[in-house]
C-alpha cells in the first residue's frame, strides 16, 4: 500500500498535545496521529518496531561503503570553513547595502555594490 501525505491544521494547543503524546510514546508525530486515528476509523495499525529495519524512505537517500563515505567527507571538508569576507559580502547583498572596503577582490562579486575606500 503506498504511503500518502495529508495536511492537518489545528490550534496550537492540540498540536502541542499531539507532540507531547508522540514524545511520551517515543514515536514520531506522524506515527502518533496514525495510532490515534486507526481505532476511531475501525482499522488496526501495527506499532512500529525499533528493531525492525526501515526502508520506506530509501528511495530518497542512499548508503555508502565506508571508504566512499570517507572520500565524501574529505571532499566536503572545505564546506565547513566559513569565508568571513564572503559572509560580509552576502550580508551586504541580502540587505542591498553598499560595501565599503579596501579589499579589491570584492569587485569580482556580481551584483555587489562595492566602493573602494582610500587609505587615510
Amino acid at each position: 500500500m503506498p504511503i500518502e501525505a495529508i495536511t492537518f491544521r489545528a490550534d496550537s494547543e492540540l498540536i502541542e498535545a499531539i507532540r507531547e503524546r508522540a514524545k511520551q510514546l517515543g514515536v514520531s508525530v506522524n506515527v502518533a496521529i496514525g495510532n490515534m486515528l486507526a481505532p476511531v476509523l475501525g482499522r488496526t495499525r501495527s506499532a512500529p518496531s525499533a528493531t525492525r529495519p526501515r526502508n520506506d524512505l530509501m528511495r530518497f537517500c542512499g548508503c555508502l561503503k565506508d571508504v566512499d563515505a570517507e572520500a565524501m567527507r574529505k571532499a566536503q571538508k572545505d564546506f565547513e570553513t566559513i569565508d568571513e569576507e564572503m559572509w560580509i559580502a552576502a550580508f551586504a547583498l541580502e540587505h542591498a547595502a553598499t560595501l565599503l572596503s579596501r579589499d579589491t577582490h570584492f569587485s569580482a562579486i556580481p551584483m555587489l555594490k562595492w566602493t573602494n575606500v582610500p587609505t587615510p
